[in-house]
């Protein structure tokens, strides 16, 4: 009887951590927000993980961001460090899912993501980032609909136009390999391969959402369209190939 038990606890044990979630929830309130950047709003449709807003006329620019709790704390507070420690051997990975426009905007309609990140502390104590723009007939970058990624917001860009999916989304995977120091990118399930490197290996991230629509008329055909940014963290979720033991930014294998 005794072993029964005991076996018991160990698969109820065995069990709960191997279906233990890797989550990371842009649970920051508007007040955190505003007291990081009072020209921003929260993002009207927060849901875990994924953000959003519908597109509505305005004669200007309406701008939306999200953090975590934690991580806001941590801006409020005057420093970048990240929120959740990371793998610093091997490769870990995580991705987004968005929904834009598939066709670049008219007239002085636009959008733009300023930035997406995932940003942290490095083994040094140095603030460094992976930064990804995205625009569509932004001012900064006009006639174009794409997704731009830095590393660190330095040197050159790599650039990933938004194409016509079957899904209807734009799904971009991040590898980060801390052996080699390299960072991948899988962009609409296309390997590109090590776009980047980097000097020194992250000990924690954080993660940040930002976006923008501009100058859309009343009578505009763009009206209610939806605009959305879905973080995936967690091993079972993460729908790309990536190299052979690879890891969740929670350190599970995928």
């Amino acid at each position: 009887m005794k072993r029964l038990i005991i076996g018991a606890l160990i698969s109820t044990v065995t069990i709960g951590t191997a279906f233990a979630e890797c989550t990371y929830n842009f649970d920051a309130t508007a007040s955190q927000i505003a007291q990081i950047d009072s020209s921003v709003s929260r993002f009207p449709n927060v849901s875990n993980q994924k953000v959003g807003f519908n597109i509505k006329a305005t004669n200007d620019k309406e701008a939306y961001a999200a953090f975590s709790s934690a991580y806001a704390d941590n801006k409020i507070a005057g420093h970048g460090a990240g929120d959740i420690n990371v793998p610093t051997t091997g490769i870990f990975a995580f991705e987004y899912k968005f929904k834009v426009p598939t066709s670049l905007l008219s007239g002085n309609e636009a959008l733009a993501f300023f930035p997406l990140a995932a940003s942290g502390n490095n083994s040094l104590g140095q603030f460094q980032r992976l930064g990804l723009i995205y625009t569509n007939n932004a001012a900064s970058n006009p006639n174009k609909n794409e997704f731009r990624f830095f590393m660190n917001f330095v040197g050159s860009s790599y650039d990933l136009p938004v194409a016509v999916t079957a899904s209807g989304y734009q799904t971009l995977g991040f590898y980060i390999n801390a052996s080699t120091k390299q960072v991948g990118i899988i962009f609409n399930g296309v390997n590109k391969g090590y776009v980047a490197s980097f000097d020194t290996n992250f000990d924690q991230l954080g993660f940040t959402n930002a976006a923008a629509q501009y100058q859309f008329a009343s009578n505009s055909s763009n009206l209610g369209k939806e605009v959305s940014i879905e973080l995936i963290t967690d091993h079972l979720k993460l729908q790309n190939t990536y190299p052979l033991g690879t890891k969740d930014i929670c350190g599970n294998t995928i």
